[in-house]
This record gives structure tokens, sequence and C-alpha cells, in this order.
């Protein structure tokens, strides 16, 4: 949204200037055309906006529409959300329940029926088959209109039963062969080109005091651990004391700043690559305090592991640096869906967009906030359960 916003003011104000600098008419008339061109196709795309509403809570209706809005996509229109029951409870006024589901989508012209996790399938299909075979609205999961619009899964929306699609026939278990021979020749030819970068930044390191390399304990493919490479950017601190950083932690020094607003820290982890504990492309590996905690409460946190934990990833070139709960929790939503898509072709999509992000995002960015995304924390509060996680800065 942002994007097109700017190009309507760079045409505006090309046209003015024109206008001033006398510029002939022709030239006027293209600017003026192609505003209204662009004017008119952004209003024929809300007038022929698929019309859908939601099998499940107005919960989940306003995260879809809010996240609609926030991506700027105006091909949806979302009408509401159909309860499954009759009495709606405290979930506000609905369109109507399941009963009535010809009435609804002839009246309010529906074409589109998203079904949220939490509504009883069986019945869903037996009220489209008994009413509405006759009628062409069409049936989508929530969880997939997600993955397809947005490129993440709504973690709090899925249930175990959305992992029956990593345990199909068609589904490899264990990555191709040739994304370890990719991995060993992205490894070695970056390795090389950055040599002398890491030479130089190890220097600087031991100028400022301490060694130059730091070793920390993650968790990797399978659960297991192993430990990662990084050049230090923080001052010597007991493993004791170590918290989630943040923008303005005092604990960076300058050269690290440095280095973490380039990403070159995390070079030597081209070493774990050629090791075969790391990938270049996986979901990022944490400590293993942090992974204890986040397991409890965060649903599926523990399906990351399935996979080997990447330099890079789906994760860290949509969400940037996760430096609270919160942030994992979007993070999980990316690294779920890389789970269920993963190929080497979104492998090489990655790098790409890898290679572009490390200059033009900021490490710590402004996360998206979604109620579909964070999950279990309150359920603990309600069972009157501690979420507080020791020596963990939120």
């Amino acid at each position: 949204m942002a994007l097109r916003e700017a190009i309507a003011a760079a045409l505006v104000a090309t046209g003015v200037v024109a206008i001033l600098i006398g510029a002939p008419t022709w030239m006027v008339a293209v600017v003026a055309a192609a505003l209204f061109a662009g004017t008119a196709t952004r209003r024929h795309r809300m007038q022929n906006a698929v019309r859908v509403a939601v099998l499940g809570s107005r919960a989940a209706t306003e995260a879809l529409a809010a996240q609609l809005a926030d991506r700027g996509v105006t091909g949806y229109n979302i009408i509401g959300n159909i309860s499954a029951a009759e009495d709606a409870g405290a979930d506000g006024p609905p369109l109507g329940s399941l009963p009535d589901l010809r009435t609804l989508v002839e009246q309010h012209a529906i074409e589109l029926l998203l079904l949220a996790g939490d509504v009883p399938r069986l019945a869903v299909f037996d009220q489209l088959a008994a009413s509405c075979h006759d009628l062409p609205v069409r049936l989508c999961e929530l969880s997939a209109f997600y993955e397809t619009r947005f490129g993440h899964v709504p973690v709090a929306d899925v249930n175990s039963a959305w992992f029956q699609c990593i345990l199909h026939p068609r589904h490899r278990v264990a990555p191709p062969r040739s994304k370890r021979v990719l991995d060993v020749a992205l490894a070695l030819v970056c390795g090389l080109i950055c040599l002398p970068v890491l030479l130089l930044a190890a220097l600087l390191i031991r100028r400022d005091g301490g060694p130059a390399l730091y070793r920390q304990v993650r968790i990797g493919e399978g659960g297991r651990p192993f430990v990662m490479l990084k050049l230090r950017t923080m001052q010597l601190l007991p493993d004791s004391e170590t918290t989630w950083s943040h923008a303005d932690d005092a604990r960076v020094t300058a050269v690290g700043r440095l280095l973490r607003s380039s990403h070159v820290d995390e070079l030597p982890q081209l070493i774990n690559v050629l090791r075969g504990e790391m990938s270049m492309v996986g979901p990022r590996p944490e400590q293993p305090h942090y992974v204890t905690y986040l397991e409890r409460v965060l649903l599926f946190y523990s399906r990351r592991h399935q996979l080997r934990p990447g330099l890079t990833g789906w994760a860290q070139v949509r969400c940037g640096y996760a430096g609270s709960e919160n942030g994992t929790a979007w993070k999980l939503a990316h690294d779920l869906y890389y789970l269920r898509h993963r190929s080497l072709r979104l492998d090489a999509r990655i790098l790409v967009e890898t290679c572009w992000a490390a200059w033009r995002t900021p490490q710590f960015d402004e996360l998206f906030e979604t109620p579909f995304v964070v999950a279990r924390r309150a359920q603990l509060e309600i069972a009157g359960e501690s979420a507080d996680s020791p020596g963990v800065a939120m």
C-alpha cells in the first residue's frame, strides 16, 4: 500500500512540475492518464473483490481483515463470520449460524467461505452438501488462505491435524542430496570471498579486548545441541546473564554494533554449514534454555527441530530479529510455512531476499501484531500457571 501511495504521489508531483515549467501538453496528459488509470484500477478491484465469510469466531475474522489491510490486499471483502453454533455467546453477533448457511450465502452474495480450525469439519461438509451444492460458493481452509496470501501459518488457528501434510507419502522427510551439495558449495564460495572481511573484523574485535570468536550452544536438527560460531559483538559476560538482545542493548560493543548492522558477525557459521550442523537456509537455532521455555508457551515450537537450522531462513527475511516472545511466535508462523513448502526453489528465493534484506532492513524491525500468532501464554495464565521466563528480557 505504501509503495502504491508513493508512486501516486510521485506522479502528482511530476504533473505539477510539468505544468509549472510549461511542459508540452502531451506530457501533462500522459501523467493525468496514468493517475486516472491507477485510480480506476483500484476502484475496479474494490468493486469486484471476492466476498468472504469466515466459518469461525469474530476474533479470527477481525484478525484476517486486519492483516489484509496491513498488506494492502484489496481483492477480498470480508463480510463477517458465521458461527458454528446457533448461540453466538460472548463472541459478538455473527452473520448467522451454520444451519442457515444457504440463506446467508444467498443474502450476502458470499463467494468464498474460510473454515477456521475450531469449527467441526464434518458438520460444515454435511451442511454444504445438503443445502449449498448448487450455489457458486467455494470453501477453503483459513490456514491455507493465510499460507497462500501471506506466506505464514496462523499458529493459533491450526491443530495437530495440520501436520498431516508432512505425513503425506509425497512429502520428503529428509532434504534432497542436492540441498547438501548446494550448502557446501555456497559455504565454500562465500567463505573464500568473505575471508578478508572476517580477518579484518577479527583483528578489530581483538583490539577491543577478548576473543574474536564467540561459541554458544544452540539446539539443532532433531533437538540435538551443537556449538554455533559467531564473531563476538558483546562484552564478555557469564552465560547465566544472557538475555534476548534489543535495539539499544548496552552490552553491544562499538565494533559489534557495526558487525551486527552489516550481519558480518554471522559469517563464521559457514563453518557450521560445512560441518553439517547447519544449512544455508532453515530456521534460526535458539539457545537451550529459551527452547525449553518457548516449547511450553508456543504451540508446535518443537516442530522447528524437524529441520536443520539455517544461516538464513524464510522467517529471517520476513521478520528480522526476534527480540521477544511475540517476535519468536511471529517467526514460528513463518518457520512452519517453510516446513511445509520447502524446496530448492524457495531456498533460492530466500537467499536472494537475504542479500537484499541485509542492506535495507533494520535488525530490530517493527512486528505486525496479530492474535492469530501468539499461542499459549493466555491459556497458561487462565490455568493459573506462570508463563514468565526466568532470565529472559521481554
